[in-house]
């Protein structure tokens, strides 16, 4: 038998405002005040443990706070009374509860990322560049993991909404394993279960995002070297090398240098050029930025 102490933590700095945000939602305001106190400084701690700045711990702070204020605007009939319940009020201010606790969330995760990121550069160093001849087929493949992870996200969910029983053994043949599945039926601090909804958002915009560099990428398989010229400037949009050179006839000025700098180029020693990657992005830079300050820079 083992000796727990149960910490006291109604001298928090936060349990007077965490009891005052469940007043009006729960018969025990005071033990889901303890419940917050003790999420704030798990997370804390954590944050702590990671190394994180403390500009982002106070940022964490100010979400948390936020949450405790929202739901302090929060209401339950069956505290309050069904006696003139304000139905449109309690679901905006529900609304509002979780698209806060969301963000707090979603915050918590991108920390984590971050961290684990700086401390991991090997697990993210495999970015899919645009000019790997394998570009396409690599997007194409990580747009049917994304595809995949988010409809299981969103049969779990079903899942866990429906009122059938084997919950579990349904969620591990969606997951893989029983282990996952019982990790994904444990409540998280606000007591819900399942993805949260800013994990299926997140998601769906890398899929947005990847499909879209697909479809770039197969539209630039079509492409053909040509040559223009801006400001007596020869420019070669390179289909071979996937890239947009700058040919100038002498070393140009040092305001010349700056502007291909600040949009960008990069000297190509090799080429004799400056040049940068041939996208969208590389497109409307040249046509609202460089254009019209080198027209300016070399015809004044």
């Amino acid at each position: 038998m083992t000796n727990e102490t149960k910490i006291n933590y109604t001298q928090h700095k936060h349990y007077e405002a965490a009891k005052r945000a469940y007043y009006a939602t729960s018969f025990s305001p005071d033990k889901r005040a303890e419940s917050e106190c003790s999420f704030y400084d798990e997370i804390m701690q954590e944050f702590e443990s990671l190394g994180v700045s403390e500009e982002g711990k106070q940022k964490f702070e100010r979400f948390f706070t936020l949450s405790l204020y929202v739901k302090s605007r929060c209401m339950s009939s069956m505290i309050t009374g069904p006696a003139n319940f304000p139905i449109r009020r309690a679901e905006n201010a529900n609304n509002r509860d979780k698209k806060v606790s969301d963000e707090m969330l979603a915050y918590i995760a991108r920390v984590r990322k971050a961290v684990d990121k700086q401390n991991n550069q090997e697990k993210y160093a495999i970015a899919i560049r645009s000019d790997d001849e394998n570009a396409v087929d690599k997007l194409k493949k990580k747009m049917a993991k994304l595809e995949k992870a988010q409809e299981q996200m969103k049969a779990c969910n079903k899942i866990i909404k429906d009122k059938k029983d084997n919950k579990i053994e349904r969620l591990a043949e969606i997951l893989g394993t029983k282990q996952r599945a019982e990790e994904l039926m444990q409540p998280d601090w606000c007591g819900r279960i399942g993805f949260a909804s800013f994990d299926l958002t997140n998601n769906n915009a890398a899929i947005k995002v990847t499909k879209n560099r697909i479809e770039q990428l197969e539209k630039a398989a079509t492409l053909e070297t040509k040559e223009i010229e801006i400001a007596g400037v020869k420019v070669v949009q390179n289909a071979e090398l996937m890239r947009i050179q700058f040919f100038f006839d002498e070393k140009p000025e040092r305001a010349v240098i700056d502007l291909m700098k600040k949009r960008g180029f990069k000297w190509s020693p090799s080429n004799v050029c400056w040049q940068r990657l041939w996208n969208n992005n590389a497109i409307f830079t040249i046509e609202h930025y460089i254009a019209p300050e080198l027209q300016k820079l070399l015809t004044n």
